[in-house]
């Protein structure tokens, strides 16, 4: 048997490869892969070009509302449910946080105040940038607004015996609509 695009005896160690239903050898199997992963680096890229196009004055006039209708405005159009998650990440030292390198005991109620400011602000940042590129999603698609909006917000810790890390997470999903003026 043999590969289907190049040509070359498939022998019997090892085992061919189906693309598109073609038996191929294993070169030509990582040659497509390789392929397949430009094109979608590619579209990911395109994207990501487009959604950095939308400006923040033109986001801002996208209606963002958790109730299903919109008092005073008439849904013309369905126009898709969009979603976005964002995450940010910090990583600081162990022993300036909840527990002393010493002692592995608590520090003060000071720092632990401290500490969860610091969360709460890496949440709301995190949220923040979801949002932004919630509407950004919003705008590209046509939509006047995006109702049924849900956002989910969360936050994991992982202590290490030398490191400390956060975790902000926000995830936004809603129906992006057409509405009659």
């Amino acid at each position: 048997m043999k590969c289907g695009q190049c040509g070359v005896e498939l022998g019997s160690f090892g085992y061919p490869r189906k693309i598109d239903k073609i038996m191929v050898c294993e070169e030509c199997f990582q040659k497509e892969g390789k392929k397949k992963k430009q094109e979608v680096e590619l579209i990911n890229k395109e994207a990501l070009d487009k959604l950095e196009s939308v400006t923040a004055e033109q986001a801002k006039q996208i209606v963002i509302t958790t109730a299903d209708i919109i008092e005073g405005k008439n849904i013309i159009e369905y126009l898709d449910i969009i979603s976005v998650a964002k995450y940010e990440y910090f990583v600081k030292p162990t022993n300036t946080f909840f527990y002393s390198e010493v002692h592995g005991q608590e520090i003060s109620e000071k720092a632990r105040g401290e500490e969860s400011s610091d969360a709460e602000k890496l949440v709301e940042k995190c949220m923040k940038q979801a949002l932004g590129e919630f509407k950004k999603k919003a705008f590209l698609l046509g939509s006047d607004a995006v109702i049924g909006v849900k956002i989910d917000n969360d936050m994991d810790y992982s202590i290490g015996k030398t490191w400390y890390t956060k975790i902000a997470k926000s995830h936004i999903t809603g129906t992006a609509v057409k509405l009659k003026f």
